[in-house]
C-alpha cells in the first residue's frame, strides 16, 4: 500500500517535502497530499513549516516556507497541523 510507503520513507529519512515525497513514490504531489492528510489524521505524520524565505534579513525574498513532514515520533512538540499546508480536518462529531 502506497501509505505505508510514504510512511517508510519519512522514518528513513528523517523527514521530506510534498515534492521529495511524490517523487519517490511515483505519484502526483495532489495524491500525496491526500495521503499526508490521512497519515495526520490517525496521528502517524507531523509536519514542520521553516521560518519564511530564503533565511536571509532582507525581506526581497518572495520564496515561501515548504513544509516539512515528519513521523510523528521524530516531530519536536511544537510542530502542529495547523502550521502545515495539509491540515487535519476539524472532527465534526455531534454537529449537523
Amino acid at each position: 500500500m502506497i501509505l505505508s510507503e510514504v510512511l517508510g520513507l519519512l522514518e528513513r529519512r528523517g523527514g521530506a517535502t510534498l515534492s521529495e515525497i511524490a517523487s519517490a513514490v511515483h505519484a502526483p504531489a495532489d495524491a500525496v497530499e491526500l495521503m499526508l492528510g490521512t497519515l495526520q489524521r490517525r496521528g502517524l505524520v507531523r509536519c514542520k513549516m521553516p521560518s519564511a524565505g530564503c533565511g536571509s534579513s532582507c525581506t526581497q525574498c518572495t520564496q515561501k516556507p515548504t513544509a516539512i513532514y515528519l513521523p510523528a515520533q521524530a516531530a519536536p512538540e511544537t510542530a502542529d497541523a495547523k502550521d502545515c499546508a495539509i491540515a487535519a480536518p476539524a472532527r465534526r462529531e455531534g454537529r449537523r
